[in-house]
C-alpha cells in the first residue's frame, strides 16, 4: 500500500494527519537506511523527538540535492574548458 494510501486511516489510529505522515516518513527512511542504528535507538529510548529525525532527514536529503547540483555544475564547467581548449588550438 502507497503511503499517500495511508493517510486516510490516521484518524483511526486516534493522531493527526500530518504527524502520522511524519512517522511514515521517518519509517520510510528507517528502511532505506538513513539513519544508523544509533539515531533509531535514540529515538526509540525518548532521547530524540520525531521533528529532530526529520530534521536529520532533511538536512540529509538538501546535502544530497547540493551535491548533485555541484556534480552537475563540474561537468559543465569541464566541457566549457575542454571547449576553449579547442577553439584557442584552432587559431
Amino acid at each position: 500500500m502507497e503511503a499517500n494510501n495511508l493517510y486516510q486511516f490516521s484518524g483511526d489510529f486516534g493522531v493527526a494527519q500530518r504527524t502520522f505522515r511524519a512517522y511514515i516518513r521517518i519509517g520510510e527512511a528507517n528502511l532505506n537506511n538513513r539513519f544508523n542504528k544509533e539515531t533509531i535507538t535514540l529515538f526509540n529510548e525518548g532521547k530524540l523527538t520525531q521533528t529532530q529525525l526529520l530534521d536529520n532527514l532533511r538536512k540529509h536529503e538538501n546535502k544530497k540535492i547540493i551535491q548533485s547540483k555541484l556534480w552537475v555544475n563540474r561537468k559543465e564547467d569541464i566541457k566549457n574548458v575542454i571547449k576553449l581548449k579547442k577553439k584557442k588550438k584552432k587559431k
